[in-house]
């Protein structure tokens, strides 16, 4: 098992200029992964065609882990059935398990 160190909270003006203030700490925080390299849990964007989670890793100007919108699904498969509202989480903690965690 890996040793993360629990960083102190990102200032506001730090996840400004890594993520935008438009992305918003998620109400169920305590189920997302918290990323070893900053120690944050992500803040999350919700829009018309999907959402993304970004920690202060990123930048301003980058993607963070995508998934995409309920219509974007009925689009794909003609029904609502795969959509999950956890798609997001589920994409972030699979992010940091498999990706971040493997460095």
């Amino acid at each position: 098992m890996t040793n993360i160190t629990i960083h102190r909270p990102a200032s506001e003006a730090r996840w400004a200029l890594h993520v935008g203030n438009w992305y918003l700490t998620p109400e169920d925080g305590q189920n997302w992964s918290i990323c070893p390299t900053c120690g944050q849990v992500p803040r999350v964007w919700v829009f018309n065609h999907g959402s993304q989670a970004k920690c202060c890793c990123f930048d301003l100007y980058s993607s963070g882990i995508i998934s995409e919108s309920v219509m974007a699904v009925i689009t794909r498969t003609g029904s609502a059935k795969e959509y999950s509202r956890d798609n997001l989480r589920i994409a972030w903690n699979d992010y940091i398990e498999h990706i971040v965690m493997k460095d």
